[in-house]
């Protein structure tokens, strides 16, 4: 099955949450839908990690609807699966209203979470982190503030469009795979 160039897959059923409560479960789906269809062996070297420990994966994120098989290819005398996200554009769409599925996003969250901090270490330790101006790369805020419906409406919609900026294909040899994480809540008086 071919994934779908245009359109947004949305991830709702709670054993897709569940799924990505894995760290490397949640790591193998974001960079598929970064590189696009791929091997099980090119997203293991993608993601530093050996192609065996992560077939258990893609094959959990395949029964979830997660991962599609897209095709067969033989690279000499190997014959090697190629798989893709059901599209370029994933979306978590959640209910907070559903015991279940809040504790399966928060799982989802937590892997995420971890995946984003390694990754954001491995960055600010080697020594090449872009820490200022235009071509920054590396960034940490933690911010809060008290705003208005209209400020919150405007923050959601920097957050659409950062979302649509990191979620294009990549268009030419130059462009860098770039990653943010963003949580946004409103916070308890008690916090």
């Amino acid at each position: 099955m071919a994934p779908s160039t245009d359109s947004t897959y949305r991830i709702e059923r709670l054993e897709q949450f569940q799924a990505l409560a894995s760290p490397v479960r949640s790591q193998v789906l974001w960079r598929l839908a970064s590189i696009g269809p791929a091997s099980v062996a090119e997203v293991a070297a993608a993601l530093g990690r050996k192609p065996q420990s992560l077939y258990p994966h893609f094959e959990a994120l395949r029964e979830v609807g997660l991962v599609l098989h897209q095709s067969d290819r033989h690279t000499g005398r190997r014959h090697e699966a190629v798989y893709a996200t059901p599209a370029r554009n994933m979306l978590l769409v959640y209910d907070a209203t559903h015991a279940e599925k809040r504790q399966a996003l928060w799982e989802t969250v937590a892997a995420g979470s971890r995946n984003a901090m390694r990754s954001f270490q491995r960055r600010l330790l080697s020594g090449q982190a872009q820490t200022r101006g235009q071509l920054r790369d590396t960034h940490y805020s933690n911010l809060s503030a008290w705003v208005s419906d209209a400020e919150l409406e405007q923050i959601n919609q920097h957050l659409d469009a950062i979302q649509d900026l990191l979620q294009r294909p990549k268009q030419s040899a130059d462009m860098k795979l770039m990653a943010c994480m963003a949580l946004l809540y409103r916070v308890d008086q008690e916090d």
